[in-house]
């Protein structure tokens, strides 16, 4: 492809699919899975896009693409926060259990699609937001570190009052407090929850 604006638009088309594979309800803690050439293809045509435009003021450049996957990451997130905090007919254990269940699910497999666009998209990382970030650009990060910060901002709502990440938050302190003697499982889902926020640099709930 040696048309940026071409390339451009492949790019954004194939990242679209790939963001859109992985909004179904995840069965396994695992990021839509590419066909070898389909990663190549991707991969290289990133890399290329990416050498051709680092330097360009004008589009199509490299902060285009950047924008388009924070679009992309901000329109996943969305998603998975209408799944999560869908409404519910009772507020007891086994509905705090299975929002607790259903959070990480969407966790594990959101920081697996993270790891694999890191590094389909390796180059723009290189390239561009290391030094975009040098030079001390506002908003700019890392691809994975760009995940994170919007799903604390999408899903966790951090330094925000929101009804629906006050959900998560209410089902863990169910789980938390429920008796010793009680589903042994209980403490590994918080265990594992309170490492999911550890992971981001945000505060365990409840912590000190």
């Amino acid at each position: 492809m040696s048309d940026p604006a071409a390339t451009l638009a492949w790019l954004e088309t194939t990242i679209a699919t790939i963001y859109l594979a992985a909004r179904t309800p995840p069965t396994q803690d695992k990021p839509p899975s590419l066909a070898r050439s389909a990663y190549a293809n991707l991969y290289t045509a990133a890399h290329h896009f990416c050498e051709v435009t680092k330097l360009a003021r004008t589009s199509p450049r490299c902060d285009d693409l950047y924008q388009f996957l924070w679009d992309q990451i901000r329109t996943h997130c969305s998603e998975v926060r209408a799944h999560i905090y869908a409404p519910e007919n009772s507020t007891g254990v086994d509905d705090a259990r299975h929002t607790v269940e259903d959070y990480l699910a969407q966790w594990h497999q959101f920081t697996s699609l993270a790891g694999l666009v890191s590094r389909l998209l390796s180059n723009l990382d290189r390239a561009w937001i290391k030094r975009a970030i040098d030079e001390g650009k506002k908003d700019r990060y890392l691809i994975k570190d760009l995940h994170n910060v919007v799903w604390k901002n999408e899903i966790l709502k951090v330094g925000v009052d929101s009804t629906e990440a006050e959900q998560i938050v209410s089902a863990v302190k169910r789980l938390r407090e429920q008796p010793d003697d009680g589903f042994e499982g209980d403490k590994a889902l918080v265990d594992s929850f309170v490492k999911s926020l550890e992971d981001i640099g945000v505060r365990p709930v409840g912590g000190d």
